[in-house]
């Protein structure tokens, strides 16, 4: 078992070493007071984790603070082209995950 900790970002995870390969559990929490330097920050931080290593089945949960996401759908709930700065963090997160 491999652990980390980034307090910087709200996040913890594990790496479970199995006979079949290896399973990577991240629990994220993103505030819902973060600036937008530190939502970019946060999203990079996610997708290092969604991206690393192909070999690793990956497990990512946690609370996002993003209530305008449908996520069976994956799309944002209300006016994508809106100047509410909390659609278009969200936005982004969702973006970012799609890639």
């Amino acid at each position: 078992v491999e652990e980390s900790h980034h307090s910087s970002h709200d996040s913890t995870s594990v790496t479970i070493q199995t006979e079949i390969g290896n399973i990577l559990i991240g629990c994220f929490y993103r505030s819902s007071s973060l600036n937008e330097d530190q939502n970019s920050e946060f999203l990079d931080h996610f997708l290092q984790n969604a991206s690393c290593n192909d070999q690793t089945e990956k497990i990512l949960l946690g609370d996002f603070n993003c209530p305008d996401i449908s996520w069976l759908s994956g799309n944002i709930i209300g006016p994508k082209n809106s100047t509410d700065n909390s659609i278009k963090v969200q936005q982004k997160f969702v973006e970012g995950v799609h890639d």
